[in-house]
């Protein structure tokens, strides 16, 4: 038995996955532990690669299929990983075990198809040489594609939403603490593809070194992506910011639209309020907390920041603190961008220069410099 170079750095990822999951599992609540499942079930996907490379699968080919069956289930264990990151109002409950109905259809197949043969036969269809194995089916091997495809489709799905509720709600984060998994996913997808490639260049179509090649590049990409994972996991673990449960499902309007006039009075209000009570200097601040004192609902809120203004919340705040910043960066010169920026509302030097960069095209330092000397008071966002 011998290991390739993949073969090895597989090795290596599902061994670094098993201890992160043994770690993680031990602390934390739910999301820790969704967390340590899933990584358990993507070592298993990596264990069955490293027993394929290895020539083990042909010595003992009862271990194989074992590893990348039970390993789909990683894919419904990301969505629900996700989904519990995302909303405060996620529990486990009995329903959710029909994400998992598929992986025990595609088990049974296994075992019947394959597990409960003589040795003999496993052989015959590790080699292709069995005709009429449920296993060699293309619709079956389309199910087991299609199975994580839809659960990844998912939970790409699923960030995508929490970006546009977190913006349109809170006026301190912009929803990209989630966006590390549609880059995992994206990883995932281009892996997808070299793995077809590989098998193309080794079976159908063989060419030694472009396989060689290719297997290089996939199980180092898998290593690489396997890190990057598990670094901004526990990074986003850590400053979990999940919405209210409800926030993630809410109806963007419904029976709740308003009509054209109430649209321009609505607007005028939230203008004048902004400008006399300042709501946006408060870092911590929500749609339903300025909607309160107005007196709005969120829903009547959000339609002229949508409609009206054609901002989300979070940009139509970020308007105003940067105008804010600005006068600030006028008015006070002694005092540093850090402090500006704590001053006018913003909590992140990231957001503050990115606000600042998409109002005037310059950082808030370019743009003080620029100004030195001007008397002109910069215009607030409501006039």
């Amino acid at each position: 038995m011998t290991f390739g170079p993949a073969g090895l750095l597989a090795a290596i990822g599902a061994v670094l996955f098993l201890a992160v999951a043994f770690l993680t599992a031990r602390h934390g609540g739910l999301r820790q532990r969704l967390f340590a499942a899933f990584l358990s079930a993507a070592s298993l996907s990596l264990v069955n690669f490293v027993i394929v490379d290895s020539g083990l699968a042909m010595m003992q080919p009862r271990l194989i299929f074992i590893g990348n069956t039970l390993g789909l289930a990683a894919a419904p264990l990301l969505y629900m990983f996700a989904h519990a990151m995302a909303s405060e109002g996620f529990r486990l409950s009995p329903q959710h075990v029909r994400h998992f109905v598929p992986l025990a259809v595609i088990s049974a197949i296994v075992i019947w198809q394959y597990h409960a043969r003589p040795e003999a036969d496993q052989i015959a269809i590790l080699t292709g040489a069995a005709s009429g194995s449920w296993l060699n089916s293309p619709v079956f091997v389309l199910a087991i594609f299609a199975y994580p495809l839809a659960y990844l489709t998912a939970t790409a799905l699923l960030v995508r939403r929490y970006e546009q509720a977190s913006r349109a709600t809170r006026s301190s984060s912009d929803g990209r603490e989630m966006r590390w998994l549609l880059v995992s996913i994206a990883g995932l997808a281009a892996g997808a593809g070299l793995s077809i490639a590989h098998y193309v260049f080794t079976n159908l179509y063989p060419v030694a070194w472009l396989a060689l090649a290719l297997a290089l590049i996939l199980g180092a990409g898998v290593l690489v992506l396997g890190l990057y994972f598990l670094v901004s996991a526990f990074r986003s673990l850590q400053a979990a910011a999940p919405l209210p449960a409800g926030e993630l499902e809410a109806a963007k309007y419904g029976e709740h639209r308003i009509d054209e006039a109430q649209l321009t009075d609505f607007a005028e209000t939230v203008n004048a309020y902004m400008a006399t009570a300042r709501p946006h200097l408060d870092p911590a601040l929500t749609l339903e907390a300025l909607a309160r004192p107005l007196p709005l609902t969120s829903r009547e809120l959000s339609q002229p920041l949508n409609r009206h203004f054609g901002q989300s919340f979070y940009e139509f705040i970020a308007r105003w603190r940067v105008a804010d910043a600005k006068a600030r960066l006028l008015e006070r010169p002694g005092d540093t961008i850090t402090q500006v920026m704590l001053d006018s509302g913003f909590s992140s030097k990231s957001s503050f220069i990115t606000a600042f960069r998409r109002e005037t095209g310059l950082t808030p330092s370019q743009w003080r410099a620029n100004r030195a000397g001007s008397n002109t008071r910069p215009r607030t966002p409501g006039t």
